[in-house]
């Protein structure tokens, strides 16, 4: 798993140390947005050669074992099922094979809803980018259709402090700062680092709304691969700059207020409403 170099970052733990050993703390308490924008601003200044991604969630996971753990960041093909039984990590085989051949089901699905729904507009429907599996797994992921490879992030800080601080349920907020290195326009594809990251912006049809507000973008490994062995997951915290945590209850101001979760999740979104039976139908694979 490729990092963001081989020379050491400027963490949040205000100094300058290896990927991992940011991964292995705990991440900085702020008390509001004002002092997380400032803390954050030193961590893009310090490690000028990264493009800064965010990723807002509720709970920092742990890596396995009871010593050296870090955070585990990590797609949601990998993750645990929702439905499983307390306290089970692993994910049965039945479920790991019926979650890699849904992308593929999914994705034809996709395009027959592409070909006959007239929103599309013919230069969508032609684009040679729509065969992609990258595109089909971005759409599915980002609107929750079902779990895929690939992990949401935004360039927006304030995207990633809203959405857990709506839909959070431990009472904290946890913020992941990201560094990838020589980004493309729309998608990049990086031997070198080993990723994958791709702008919804650029490929979503015109009317999709939610990837607009959340500022979305979607990173995976590359080459691609899906690989269920705990020792090889892909664990996004290879490319940790730094991590902060703090209390939603607290942490917002007048003058600082969250983004409403009506922007962030718009109801009139058409694209989501296309996606509903899917989600629907692929509901148990979470």
């Amino acid at each position: 798993m490729a990092t963001t170099g081989t020379h050491k970052i400027y963490s949040h733990n205000e100094k300058w140390e290896t990927v991992l050993e940011a991964a292995r703390s705990l991440p900085k308490k702020v008390g509001s947005y004002q002092e997380l924008v400032e803390r954050v601003g030193t961590i893009a200044l310090r490690n000028n050669g990264c493009f800064l991604f965010y990723r807002g969630q509720d709970t920092d996971h742990q890596t396995k074992g009871k010593k050296n753990t870090q955070s585990k960041i990590i797609a949601s093909i990998y993750r645990p099922s929702r439905g499983g039984k307390p306290g089970q990590k692993t994910l049965p085989k039945e479920l790991k094979d019926r979650r890699i051949y849904a992308l593929t089901e999914a994705k034809a699905e996709f395009l027959g809803i592409v070909a006959q729904e007239s929103a599309f507009s013919k230069d969508y429907k032609k684009s040679r980018f729509l065969h992609y599996d990258e595109l089909s797994r971005s759409i599915f992921q980002h609107y929750g259709t079902l779990p895929t490879p690939l992990l949401d992030v935004t360039q927006s800080l304030p995207v990633a402090c809203s959405i857990p601080t709506h839909q959070g349920k431990t009472g904290k907020v946890i913020i992941y700062v990201l560094g990838f290195e020589d980004l493309m326009p729309t998608v990049t594809y990086s031997y070198r680092q080993g990723f994958e990251l791709l702008h919804l912006v650029g490929v979503m049809p015109e009317f999709a709304k939610r990837p607009l507000f959340q500022e979305g973008s979607l990173v995976s490994n590359f080459p691609p691969s899906i690989v269920f062995s705990e020792n090889e997951k892909y664990n996004f915290a290879s490319f940790l700059l730094a991590k902060f945590e703090f209390d939603p209850k607290l942490f917002w101001t007048k003058e600082f207020r969250p983004m409403p979760e009506k922007l962030l999740f718009p109801k009139d979104d058409r694209l989501e409403e296309l996606l509903r039976p899917l989600k629907k139908k692929y509901a148990d694979l979470w």
